[in-house]
């Protein structure tokens, strides 16, 4: 069985512009991404296994030549991946791997919001944030993820929608807004 991934580009506010729905890893073409001083978002379905985030990363990858600061777009980058793993292992760590993790990237001016959204249980992220010790430790083997994403964003929540799945939104503020006019963004490989 071959696993497909989906990636969808919008742009708000963007005259002639027509969001693409393209299957993954076969398209070899370029997408065009709206200009920076628009809202844009992008947005991939990837299956819920670790295997995965290698797709995660490359997609978001993508995106590193509009931070004008590594160290935002490095922490963005890993504030995601840890998002998507604990997607993975605990939201969906009881149901089938065919269970999908959908993936959203919002890029403002000076912010970036990702949301990653799952099928697994309530969970209250704000109770267990309060609950973990000041420091954890570097040999802790649960934690240390969404510790992390609470240093590295300017906003971090978890809530249950209507539709029964659950989002992880993480709002990080840019030290500095995007520099490049235009993008070009092509799906990973």
């Amino acid at each position: 069985m071959t696993t497909q991934y989906f990636v969808r580009l919008d742009c708000v506010h963007h005259p002639g512009f027509v969001p693409v729905v393209s299957s993954l890893p076969s398209v070899s073409h370029d997408i065009p991404l709206c200009p920076l001083h628009n809202p844009c978002s992008i947005s991939l379905l990837v299956p819920s296994n670790l295997q995965a985030l290698a797709t995660v990363l490359a997609w978001f990858d993508q995106l590193s030549q509009v931070f004008n600061s590594q160290e935002d777009w490095d922490k963005c980058r890993i504030a995601l991946a840890e998002g998507f793993t604990n997607a993975v292992k605990h939201a969906h760590g009881h149901l089938p791997p065919e269970t999908p993790i959908e993936l959203e990237v919002f890029c403002g001016e000076a912010s970036v919001e990702m949301q990653i959204w799952d099928q697994g249980s309530v969970f209250d992220l704000d109770c267990y944030l309060a609950g973990l010790p000041p420091k954890s430790s570097q040999d802790a083997e649960s934690g240390r993820g969404l510790r992390l994403i609470r240093e590295i964003a300017d906003h971090v929540s978890y809530r249950r929608t209507e539709d029964g799945r659950n989002c992880l939104r993480i709002a990080k503020q840019l030290s500095t807004a995007y520099h490049s006019p235009s993008l070009m963004v092509s799906p990973p490989s």
